[in-house]
């Protein structure tokens, strides 16, 4: 079992030696590219890579790792904070709280109301003979349809 596990780790270690040698042919090809970029005039570069190059760039910002604790603590700073630029804004940054004043009474011009203009009356239908037989014959045939009760 140890035989294996020995193995194990001197593959590990010679594939952890190639990349690191891979890495520094990297970092020179960097370096190597850095410096003909500043021969003509580009920017500084930032982060490992820059430093690899031996750059001067500052090395990239790294967001900060939060805590749940430190988290709640920013949140209810942040209300607090807001709560309270909301109060002073209402009462005019600290001076105290406008009483309302009353509105000045102002004359309306006098407008003529607008009158709704009644539809004209229609006139009574006038009963005509053909309608007169519709309606009878309406009236007969729902009279057949229901069953007499017996």
């Amino acid at each position: 079992m140890s035989v294996k596990l020995d193995k194990l780790t001197k593959a590990l270690r010679e594939a952890i030696d190639e990349l690191r040698a891979e890495q520094a042919s990297i970092d020179a090809k960097i370096r190597a590219l850095a410096e003909s970029a500043k021969a003509l005039g580009g920017a500084v570069g930032r982060g490992r890579k820059a430093a690899a190059a031996g750059e001067g760039g500052a090395p990239g910002r790294k967001k900060p790792k939060w805590s749940p604790e430190a988290r709640a603590a920013a949140a209810e700073r942040a209300r607090l904070r807001w709560a309270k630029q909301k109060k002073t804004t209402a009462q005019g940054a600290g001076a105290a709280p406008k009483k309302a004043t009353k509105k000045k009474a102002t004359k309306k011009k006098a407008t003529k109301k607008k009158v709704a203009k009644k539809a004209p009356a229609k006139k009574p239908a006038v009963a005509t003979k053909a309608t007169k037989k519709k309606v009878t014959a309406r009236k007969t045939s729902t009279a057949k349809k229901v069953p007499a009760a017996e």
